[in-house]
């Protein structure tokens, strides 16, 4: 499927966000490379949604309007203003999430700003070793992180070999 037509076959879903991300196979790789490239920039990851809407509007996304105007009215003491204020510079992975986004109903942009993109970056600084951020993004614990592996029994008694035959 093109995706051309994922425009038409969701823009009237208000799932639209979690069914496209869950579709494409790529979900962490552009904000890997969006973060990896701000990170020069900012010197700082984000660690809140303000400062994640604040550096991916900075990488050259465009939020949803009700984004856009809480990081206009954010107090001055806000720590996302030193995403807001850096250079401001279009990363080319973001051409892939701009295309996602602009492709969206409002309601589903919504959607993919506030439930996705957190989703995806919150498991993407987990995988950076970041274990609380899911916690700090409102995800709780990743339950796989509790889950310990143990290793295989062995058998008691040795394979026979060529010597036991």
């Amino acid at each position: 499927m093109s995706r051309c037509s994922y425009k038409n076959s969701f823009q009237t879903s208000s799932q639209s966000a979690v069914v496209l991300t869950n579709t494409i196979r790529w979900p962490r790789t552009p904000i890997h490379q969006i973060m990896a490239e701000g990170y020069q920039r900012w010197r700082k990851m984000p660690q809140t949604h303000d400062e994640l809407w604040a550096a991916l509007q900075n990488a050259g996304l465009t939020p949803p309007p009700e984004i856009a105007h809480r990081l206009k009215n954010l107090s001055f003491a806000s720590t996302a203003h030193r995403f807001l204020l850096s250079n401001k510079k279009t990363i080319d992975p973001s051409r892939d999430l701009r295309g996602i986004s602009n492709s969206l109903s409002k309601s589903g942009k919504a959607i993919f700003w506030k439930t996705t993109l957190p989703a995806l970056y919150a498991d993407l600084i987990e995988m950076y070793g970041d274990i609380p951020g899911r916690a700090r993004f409102g995800l709780g614990s990743n339950p796989k992180a509790t889950f310990v592996q143990k290793p295989a029994h062995f058998l008691k008694k040795p394979t026979p070999g060529p010597s036991h035959a």
